[in-house]
């Protein structure tokens, strides 16, 4: 495996670095660039555009790939990222995994500092056409840049979400103030899921003995300025784990981009409690970011999601409660935990455009995790969107 790997990716990947800028809004549609904010599957909504002024004056010269918010510059100094000569290629019969924070064949060819904070994952080349899977983890978001086109076939997959199977997405769970901060639970209530494109659920009231108040969630993440991943899940009041966000990737052309197949970032499921103890929150989905200057192409057979874990169930004499199901498909939400004689369920994770919902409560026992809420999925360039995607687009 690593030997194929090795062939099939060594001659492909040139020396690149990159001058990143990032910001964010919301939309759900197909056409220009002037698109609004997209009704979504049901539920309500709380994520509001972002002011995208910045992106208006941007204008980074023709030895650049990315028309805003990510961009990719080439040039021959010593200091500037070489043009890319070769191409890469990976094919269906191929699985590769991609570590965003080391530097060698088969991972980032750079990691280089992002304008205003963090790291990214540098990749480039003449052409991407991936027919096979690619399964990213790492601390720094992921940027795939062509100066030609990029193709995700309907074999391929793109897989940055987090959770049992997966690990931890690239760049989950940043620090600081970038996914707010809500109320923490009180007693035996539930935690609240996380925030970005919507809200997450908050946690549900914990009765009977060591009865409490279940967590607030956050408001939704309204302003970002950099690519970065989703937010993780609220713990419980005695450390029952919240869901990890899904990761971040950007996909640059100077061409077009097409995507037949899927790209997952979707956040992972609450721990289930034990010891009388409300569930963890499930986190959100990352961020997806498709620019082309050419036509972005989403696909009738595509999946793009980047939607929340479930909340974790609290926990009854006798009966710990069962873990939040992690968001790994993009037309379903993740189901909150819940198995009988234990306590409150968790509530689900987002889907579309919705929040996350709350968790419950149960007579006599903890409360129940929030679900996490979505994330984000950019395009920037004329774009036609026939696939399913979710959340829906936002289009500055």
């Amino acid at each position: 495996m690593d030997a194929m790997r090795s062939q099939v990716l060594a001659a492909a990947w040139a020396i690149a670095a990159c001058n990143f800028t990032a910001h964010g809004a919301a939309d759900g549609g197909g056409g220009s660039r002037d698109g609004a904010h997209g009704s979504g599957d049901g539920g309500a909504v709380d994520a509001v555009p972002v002011d995208a002024a910045i992106l208006d004056a941007a204008d980074f010269g023709s030895n650049c790939v990315g028309q805003g918010i990510v961009h990719v510059c080439f040039g021959s100094g010593s200091s500037e990222l070489p043009v890319p000569t070769t191409t890469l290629q990976l094919n269906s019969v191929n699985t590769l995994t991609i570590d965003t924070g080391m530097i060698k064949d088969g991972d980032c060819q750079l990691i280089q500092d992002q304008d205003h904070g963090g790291k990214i994952c540098v990749i480039a080349a003449t052409q991407i056409n991936l027919f096979g899977a690619v399964h990213v983890h790492g601390p720094n978001p992921l940027v795939l840049v062509s100066t030609g086109s990029i193709e995700v076939s309907s074999t391929a997959e793109i897989d940055m979400s987090s959770g049992s199977a997966n690990g931890t997405g690239p760049d989950a769970n940043p620090a600081g103030s970038d996914c707010g901060s809500g109320g923490k639970p009180a007693g035996n209530g539930g935690a609240a899921g996380g925030s970005f494109y919507s809200r997450g659920g908050n946690g549900g009231d914990g009765q009977g003995g060591g009865a409490g108040s279940g967590g607030s969630a956050s408001p939704a993440v309204q302003a970002f300025d950099r690519l970065r991943g989703g937010c993780k899940g609220f713990d419980g009041s005695s450390g029952q784990k919240g869901g990890d966000g899904g990761g971040a990737l950007a996909l640059l052309a100077a061409g077009s981009v097409e995507i037949d197949g899927a790209i997952l970032a979707g956040g992972a499921g609450g721990a289930g409690a034990g010891g009388n103890n409300g569930g963890g929150g499930g986190g959100t989905g990352g961020m997806v970011l498709l620019d082309g200057k050419g036509t972005v192409q989403v696909d009738s057979t595509a999946q793009i999601g980047a939607n929340g874990g479930g909340g974790g169930q609290g926990q009854a004499a006798g009966h710990n409660g069962a873990s939040g199901g992690d968001a790994v498909l993009a037309a379903a939400a993740a189901p909150g935990g819940g198995s009988a004689g234990a306590g409150g369920f968790g509530g689900d994770g987002s889907l579309g455009s919705a929040a996350g919902l709350p968790g419950a409560q149960a007579a006599s026992a903890a409360g129940g995790g929030g679900g996490g809420g979505a994330g984000y999925v950019l395009v920037f360039g004329m774009y036609n969107l026939f696939g399913t995607v979710s959340p829906p687009a936002v289009t500055p």
